[in-house]
């Protein structure tokens, strides 16, 4: 979550050719990390859009929209993110359990955020989501097709844990958690040496 620079117009770099974003990298921390800084960086320039080519990534990553008033472009409509877009190939999961498993962490996802979900899959559960987890438009489960659905964006309160999650992700509570146990173990060391210092105590007095 860094703010970068934005590459000038004559700038060679803005020349070569963006790479699309290779299935292996979907949902990969580079990625989350990228989107992350586009934001940033877009927030700090007041900007309506940008593409990572733009910081010096040829990648073809683009953001844009803005829950928020832009002070560059008053007079423009506010473009929050209002639909949930989420492709995945679970192939290599076969027909088992989680097919239906990623389909119920998806639905709880709408719920989070309160917004719909369109889910798109190889082998597994394609399907329309609406804002309040109702499965609206699915596949035959474990089937290859094309769904066809009408989807109207929402723009409602996320949960307290979305709004953590979509901007430190989950890195602050491992690290509580570390120091949590560290606290632990520190306090049951000073715990058992007061004990053992009390033993020893308690022996000398009974050898007196």
């Amino acid at each position: 979550m860094t703010v970068r620079d934005i590459l000038k117009m004559g700038d060679p770099r803005l020349l070569r050719v963006a790479q699309p974003v290779l299935e292996s990298d979907f949902d990969s921390d580079a990625l989350h990390l990228l989107i992350s800084d586009l934001l940033d960086t877009m927030a700090a320039a007041n900007g309506a859009g940008l593409a990572a080519p733009q910081i010096g990534v040829d990648l073809q990553v683009v953001i844009f929209g803005s829950r928020d008033a832009n002070p560059r472009y008053p007079d423009r409509p506010l473009v929050p993110p209002t639909v949930l877009l989420n492709l995945s190939n679970i192939g290599w999961f076969g027909t088992g359990l989680a097919i239906d498993q990623h389909l119920t962490i998806s639905r709880m996802r709408t719920l989070e955020f309160d917004r719909p979900m369109v889910r798109a899959t190889n082998t597994g559960a394609t399907a329309v989501i609406d804002h309040r987890g109702v499965v609206t438009h699915r596949l035959a489960r474990a089937t290859r097709g094309a769904l066809y659905a009408s989807v109207q964006g929402q723009g409602g309160a996320i949960t307290p844990f979305a709004w953590w999650a979509a901007r430190w992700r989950l890195q602050p509570l491992w690290i509580l958690g570390a120091i949590c146990v560290l606290v632990a173990f520190l306090v049951r060391g000073n715990r058992a040496r007061r004990s053992r210092k009390a033993s020893l105590q308690s022996g000398l007095d009974v050898s007196i």
